[in-house]
């Protein structure tokens, strides 16, 4: 049996999330950050920074924010997986689903990303994520300006 699990993110994973990191915003998915403003948000209580792992290895990383909400709703800033086609992505966004709605009581979990990720679109689709709309030339990146899609998920979808 596979063994995936999250755990907090420590200052010692920073490296190794900063490397992921650069190889995404220069593929074109993220924006990324820097290393203070993830330190930052390690001690942020309405933030979870977690590293996915796999049997005990490193695999992805995913930044939740809004723990602390009114509205009980917690966004899903961030899920970054070191390899792409093995199932990480999948049991990374359900391991956030969990968070959201088993551990803090979440009555909606959502997020963002970019139009032309069509392949994370469609991860979160198949995860029951329903398409909400679209925020047209939202996002500045290196390569100018580009559209957000947002995905929500509510409690009464995750079952």
């Amino acid at each position: 049996m596979i063994d995936f699990r999250g755990r907090p993110t420590r200052d010692e994973d920073l490296d190794w999330i900063l490397r992921l990191e650069t190889a995404e915003r220069e593929a074109g998915w993220i924006k990324g950050s820097t290393r203070d403003q993830h330190r930052a948000w390690f001690g942020d209580p309405n933030i979870a920074h977690v590293v996915f792992e796999q049997d005990g290895d490193a695999v992805g990383y995913a930044i939740l924010r809004g723990l602390l909400s009114p509205d009980r709703d917690i966004e899903l800033k961030r899920v970054v997986v070191e390899t792409k086609g093995k199932g990480h992505g999948r049991a990374a966004i359900r391991w956030c689903r969990h968070f959201a709605f088993a551990e803090h009581g979440a009555h909606r979990l959502w997020l963002d990303t970019y139009e032309h990720n069509v392949r994370a679109q469609g991860l979160y689709e198949s995860e029951g994520f329903v398409r909400e709309g679209l925020l047209r030339e939202a996002a500045r990146t290196d390569s100018g300006y580009v559209s957000l899609v947002i995905y929500s998920l509510l409690a009464s979808d995750a079952g």
